[in-house]
């Protein structure tokens, strides 16, 4: 991988595995919309930037080398070799085209706050009614961020703001029941302001425990925030799209407790990656959807 720095632009050549469509499309992040020329603009760490493939060469525009060096590189995990995951998971036939598909997938760094309020509003919810209501959130409560090619980008607001809210402001955002949730876990957070961010270095389990602490939070959700903002890669978060195609393809069924143990089991200190790689190939493919 070779970096140039381009005055607003990073210029990423010899990157083999970051395919932007799997990044942004693959069910861990909700702030990233697609342009007609197939790059993707999104917000993240209060920060817009715009990502695209180029001539075999990631470019990510509107940024700096300092803001790349302290933010973009964690971010988009650029210091892994996802080659060395992906052998790896294809040492299990049935995990072949699975991987092969979703190639290019990497798991983003987010903000904890940000993932976990993501993350309690997707129950229920379709990835498109998931974005529009962290959008709308982030555009009545959020900061200010910048006009870029024509739209005006906010940031997701802070616990502390959002404990101050009052719960029908919560409730406009069309978050439904999960209004008092949001509020709680705000409330929470902001009294105890170094709790959320120190999870990360607590013990895979002790983290998910501390997590479900929280109303409204429970394994799926305490495990996707673990796997997508605290780098708790043994997660193996299990919905619907992952039921179906451990059933599909490896004849596990039963409760999501279960799958998610044979999973770990199966998959190791790579369960996390292969969880995202499974989740992006069931989704794009509408696996087992007939069959449920």
């Amino acid at each position: 991988m070779k970096i140039n720095y381009i005055e607003d632009r990073v210029l990423i050549t010899e990157i083999f595995d970051f395919i932007p469509k799997h990044v942004f499309e693959c069910g861990q992040c909700f702030r990233w919309d697609v342009h007609p020329d197939g790059s993707y603009t999104g917000v993240a760490h209060n920060r817009v930037i715009n990502v695209a493939m180029r001539d075999n060469a990631l470019v990510i525009s509107n940024t700096n080398r300092e803001d790349f060096e302290k933010i973009w590189f964690e971010y988009f995990d650029l210091g892994r070799d996802y080659s060395k995951i992906r052998r790896r998971l294809t040492t299990c036939n049935s995990m072949k085209p699975v991987v092969d598909y979703g190639k290019g997938l990497r798991l983003l760094k987010q903000d904890e706050w940000e993932c976990l309020v993501s993350f309690i509003i997707s129950a229920n919810k379709s990835i498109p009614q998931i974005k529009r209501i962290i959008e709308d959130i982030s555009v009545r409560h959020g900061v200010y961020i910048t006009n870029y090619k024509g739209r005006d980008y906010y940031s997701f607001p802070d616990c502390a703001t959002v404990a101050k809210l009052a719960i029908s402001d919560i409730r406009e955002c069309k978050v439904g029941y999960r209004d008092k949730y949001i509020h709680g876990a705000a409330v929470y957070i902001d009294s105890n302001r170094e709790w959320l961010y120190s999870l990360k270095h607590l013990a895979y389990e002790d983290a998910s425990d501390e997590l479900k602490k929280l109303d409204g939070v429970g394994d799926k959700v305490s495990h996707c925030v673990m796997l997508f903002s605290m780098a708790h890669f043994k997660s193996f978060p299990v919905d619907i799209w992952i039921q179906r195609i451990m059933r599909e393809l490896f004849s596990i069924s039963g409760k999501t407790t279960e799958i998610k143990s044979i999973a770990e089991q199966k998959f190791g200190e790579y369960s996390g990656f292969a969880q995202q790689y499974l989740f992006y190939y069931a989704k794009e493919n509408n696996v087992g959807s007939k069959n449920t």
